[in-house]
């Protein structure tokens, strides 16, 4: 699934100092250089868990189609009752759901009342209930994140210095990337959604 940011607010999840601290380094000649591999770091958390740890509005699109879903790489269950979709939001925290459109055959955008629209935002994650719709999918704008840093669970700050270091030491060969962050992220992950 590809998510597009429309616009961020607040500050890195991590900030230049205490990613310094964590690799011990006191110059600032390479200060840049530490700043991508933050961003970098915390995209790549944010991938493999799907919980977006800045707060930001992003825009992505949900293929009605399951086939075209898991060619995508989004495997999300869709369940139809009652002349209803039903399935949990594939990314967290959801602070505010702005905008949801149906992509029509065509590729044609048409807005979503929100009175079609049923989200229960109670659970983690969250569950969505829109009215059956006929077309190709559903394009969704939403503000997603922690609203404040000291919110952000600690083992995913922890996954982050740790991806950090791995793009910032190892910059010819993250293979061990994965191995690095695996047990910090497994808690957060949400399998067969």
């Amino acid at each position: 699934m590809t998510i597009t940011v429309l616009e961020r607010k607040g500050d890195s999840v991590i900030s230049l100092k205490d990613a310094k601290a964590f690799l011990r380094i006191t110059h600032d000649l390479e200060d840049e250089l530490i700043r991508s591999s933050i961003q970098a770091a915390t995209e790549w958390v944010e991938d493999q868990t799907g919980k977006m740890l800045q707060e930001k509005k992003v825009s992505f699109v949900i293929p009605l189609n399951r086939k075209i879903r898991e060619r995508a790489g989004l495997f999300l269950r869709v369940w139809h009752s009652s002349g209803r979709s039903l399935f949990f939001f594939p990314i967290q925290p959801l602070i505010e759901l702005t905008k949801v459109s149906l992509i029509s055959m065509e590729g044609e955008l048409q807005e979503i009342p929100p009175q079609r629209i049923h989200l229960n935002m109670s659970k983690d994650p969250a569950f969505l209930m829109l009215d059956e719709f006929v077309g190709w999918g559903f394009r969704f704008e939403c503000w997603v994140g922690y609203q404040d840093n000291s919110l952000v669970p600690g083992l995913l700050k922890q996954a982050v210095l740790q991806a950090m270091a791995c793009f910032y030491e190892d910059r010819n060969d993250t293979s061990t990337l994965y191995a690095k962050t695996a047990g910090l992220l497994t808690p957060f992950r949400h399998v067969g959604m």
